[in-house]
């Protein structure tokens, strides 16, 4: 009747101080100044990253709940299922001269996205396979949305998956090829197909 994510990044958090013990040690009793600013450093970095999320979805009440820790900071809130129109993979983009392309999963509501996760990341079939289950767990509870295999059948551009229609007004092609790749099994020429269609039915509609 419920189905829980959590996410954090605490072990980074983790790393980070423990990586700045030394440091500071060496300041204190070896008397290595110019150390402070090196395990000062860490230590804030460390404290940026003491961030955890958690997602209730309750079946039984039919809402999902949510609680967001960053630092010292807490936060909370709920939807209804009725209220939730999808599951969305948001995208970023990073790396050197932004070549790399990064997730995370957001739940769509006619009120906007909301991230599932304070973090991105980059196993694009880790977060399809999440997507999926958290639509099959919804189905039944909420009726109005669909499977990504139905988002994908339908012939109306609004019901097209929206980070793919993001990418695509980003032009970015490519990442829309792959993103939607990762969420169904089909060939690289497949998948180019689909997402030129969808590209003419938004020049279409401009």
């Amino acid at each position: 009747m419920e189905l829980v994510l959590e996410d954090n990044i605490l072990w980074t958090a983790a790393v980070l101080f423990i990586a700045a013990l030394p440091l500071l040690y060496a300041a204190i009793v070896a008397g290595k100044t110019a150390n402070l600013v090196v395990a000062g450093f860490f230590v804030v970095c460390s404290l940026i990253c003491i961030r955890k999320t958690r997602f209730v979805f309750d079946a039984q009440h039919m809402v999902v709940r949510w609680k967001s820790f960053v630092f010292l900071k807490t936060s909370t809130g709920s939807v209804p299922f009725d209220e939730i129109t999808g599951i969305g993979i948001e995208t970023s983009r990073g790396g050197s001269g932004g070549r790399t392309t990064t997730y995370r999963l957001t739940i769509l509501t006619s009120k906007g996205a909301i991230p599932l996760a304070s973090s991105y990341g980059a196993d694009t079939d880790r977060y399809a396979s999440m997507r999926e289950k958290i639509l099959v767990f919804l189905k039944p509870y909420a009726g109005k949305i669909a499977s990504s295999a139905e988002i994908r059948s339908q012939g109306s551009l609004a019901d097209v998956e929206p980070s793919i229609l993001e990418l695509l007004r980003q032009r970015r092609k490519v990442d829309a090829i792959t993103l939607l790749r990762s969420m169904k099994i089909m060939s690289l020429s497949e998948a180019k197909l689909s997402v030129e269609e969808i590209e003419s039915r938004m020049k279409a509609d401009e």
